[in-house]
């Protein structure tokens, strides 16, 4: 993935972990263990049917995360927020995506990301 070719700048996501895990299985095993080697911090807001499954892996996954109930947000994609890019995935129906390379779209995309995750008890 793109943004594992990030320096140790924090990535930022919201998605539906259990939409993510059902279109790349491989994500825990690959995407996460790489991110932790390369020492990349990670914020994440999510959803899952499993309930807060993140929290008791986040010190060792380099990771703070909240969670939300998915039917609080129900969630059809991954946004994925990292330096001067966000990467948007639709993982129902026709799986595509975006990669957009902005600062300004970037900063504003955190900026969101952020009164979210004060939002969330």
């Amino acid at each position: 993935r793109e943004f594992l070719k990030t320096d140790n700048t924090p990535i930022y996501g919201i998605t539906s972990l259990d939409n993510v895990f059902e279109v790349f299985p491989e994500f825990e095993n690959t995407y996460i263990k790489k991110r932790v080697q390369k020492k990349i911090p990670s914020k994440t807001i999510y959803t899952s049917a499993k309930g807060p499954v993140l929290k008791e892996s986040d010190e060792s996954s380099l990771r703070e995360s909240k969670y939300i109930e998915p039917n609080r947000l129900p969630l059809g994609t991954d946004i994925t927020i990292f330096k001067d890019k966000v990467a948007i995935i639709a993982l129902k129906g026709k799986i595509s995506g975006t990669l957009i390379e902005h600062q300004e779209i970037a900063d504003s995309f955190r900026t969101i990301f952020e009164l979210v995750w004060s939002k969330i008890d």
